[in-house]
């Protein structure tokens, strides 16, 4: 089992006091290292995107973000959580099919954002203004962080980013390599730049659909790629350790393999075809794969936050490692969804908009 947490400046209720204490996202002359001991991609890697969500609007526009990933001019790949009002700062724990056994109900996802609230961010760096807002969301209708943590957005135009191919087959293994990319860091008062960082899968189905990689990612990365060495995504970044930069930091992805008929529905939202490679040449070229019984889960998914959940996934014992994140309010136990602990303010649409991110 894990138990997760969240600081007091992660919870969706924050105070006017906390609000006044942001800081600005302009940019320093040093910045933490976000996916942990990763490189910065520069202008590679333009397919990983900052994702934002406004959750309210208190004066001015108060938002979480994340990373995300394209998969069409039009569609963006990223956590569930990123996109929804959740949680509180109440302290929960997941078994290994998907349920909070805590009975504290911190692990509850709020609704969705109404579409138009997501906003996309380009660049190496995410200092600009945003260049596509969602019109539609395509999600795993999870109502908690304990199991499907993944959604689509639906863009409001076509943009000229390179486009990933989604994994379609088995789920990931213990000893693979990926690459993990994102916007995360470490200190939650600064915009990070785009890192990447090779991580091993280190155990799978710790969480219902998830698999494991040691350390790198980090809060802020949520949402954010584990590509295959074949640069398919095999994996949306969900949550991680308390401390991200602990050796035991049990950081998880959604392992998309289960998810093939949601990424369906995704792609006929957005209009973009089939999302797998054809034998004439389709995504990538490649040939065409056959469904797997892993793929058919999420089949019975909606769009905007509506559907059912899928069946369980075997796999070892939940990891108990007991790392913590290094908030405030954070006790040295457990482990925490991938959000950061407290908010930035951020240029959006010539307004001031604070973002937290996930």
């Amino acid at each position: 089992m894990h138990q997760q947490f969240l600081s007091a400046l992660g919870a969706c209720t924050l105070s006017i006091a906390a609000l006044i204490g942001c800081t600005s996202p302009e940019r320093v002359a040093e910045r933490t290292q976000p996916v942990i001991g990763g490189t910065e991609t520069g202008n590679d890697r333009a397919g990983v995107v900052y994702v934002t969500a406004e959750i309210a609007n208190l004066g001015s526009p108060i938002a979480k973000a994340g990373s995300g990933t394209m998969l069409a001019p039009n569609l963006v790949a990223t956590a569930l959580h990123v996109i929804s009002r959740n949680p509180s700062n109440v302290p929960f724990k997941c078994d290994a099919t998907g349920n909070d056994v805590s009975g504290s109900e911190g692990s509850q996802l709020g609704a969705p954002v109404a579409p138009e609230k997501v906003a996309i961010y380009a660049g190496p760096y995410p200092d600009g203004e945003p260049i596509a807002f969602g019109v539609e969301l395509v999600t795993s209708g999870s109502t908690t962080i304990c199991q499907n943590d993944i959604a689509f957005v639906v863009l409001d135009r076509a943009l000229d980013l390179p486009a990933t191919v989604v994994h379609r087959g088995s789920a990931a293994e213990v000893g693979e390599v990926v690459t993990a990319v994102g916007f995360g860091g470490e200190d939650p008062t600064q915009l990070n730049p785009r890192t990447e960082r090779e991580v091993d899968v280190t155990a799978v189905g710790q969480w219902i659909r998830t698999f494991t990689v040691s350390t790198g990612p980090c809060e802020g990365d949520s949402g954010g790629p584990a590509l295959s060495a074949a640069g398919e995504l095999v994996g949306v970044f969900s949550s991680v350790s308390m401390d991200c930069t602990n050796q035991n930091a049990s950081a998880k992805y959604t392992d998309v393999s289960f998810f093939a008929p949601l990424v369906e529905t995704a792609f006929e939202a957005a209009g973009a075809g089939s999302p797998w490679p054809t034998p004439e040449g389709g995504a990538a070229g490649m040939p065409a794969i056959e469904p797997t019984e892993a793929g058919a889960a999420g089949a019975d998914a909606g769009r905007a936050g509506s559907g059912s959940q899928a069946g369980a996934m075997s796999g070892p014992e939940p990891d108990d490692s007991g790392c913590a994140l290094r908030g405030p309010g954070a006790g040295p136990a457990g482990s925490a969804i991938g959000l950061v602990l407290g908010l930035l303010a951020a240029a959006r649409g010539g307004r001031r908009a604070r973002r937290r991110r996930g």
